[in-house]
């Protein structure tokens, strides 16, 4: 145990130095000590959670203990049905529905939208009061 807290404290530390040097360059210190502070500790716990992790992987000793399926009233809500229903008549009623040909009511008749004009007989005080109450706003 007290191996494994070395090993994260070198990180740590490592991580702390490593940090504060290549920050100062471009800030000031309080900012490189904080920012080397938290990569210290974010490494520390990172360290100690990777170490119980290899802990428990190569730990021979405490197997875990198969999980056996329920069966019964058990299984109800535990199981998962991935199999979907049998859509195929519906599916072959949509392609015959779009497959029929359209009929006469239905042709095709473009819009007919209306014509854009421009008014050229304004007077030029008219524009010019226009935009005098627009500067105004």
């Amino acid at each position: 145990m007290k191996s494994a807290f070395r090993i994260s404290l070198g990180l740590a530390l490592f991580g702390f130095i490593l940090t504060l040097f290549l920050s100062l360059s471009n800030n000031i210190f309080s900012t490189s000590l904080i920012r080397a502070l938290v990569s210290g500790g974010l490494l520390f716990l990172v360290g100690i959670a990777v170490q119980w992790i290899l802990r428990l992987i190569a730990e021979p000793g405490n197997p875990l203990p198969p999980i056996e399926p329920p069966s019964g009233r058990e299984s109800i809500g535990r199981t998962l049905d991935l199999s979907t229903p049998d859509e195929q008549d519906e599916l072959n009623r949509i392609i015959r529905q779009s497959e029929t040909p359209p009929t006469a009511e239905a042709a095709f008749e473009p819009l007919h939208p209306p014509k854009l004009t421009t008014k050229t007989d304004q007077k030029a005080q008219d524009l010019a009061d226009a935009l005098r109450t627009m500067t105004e706003k």
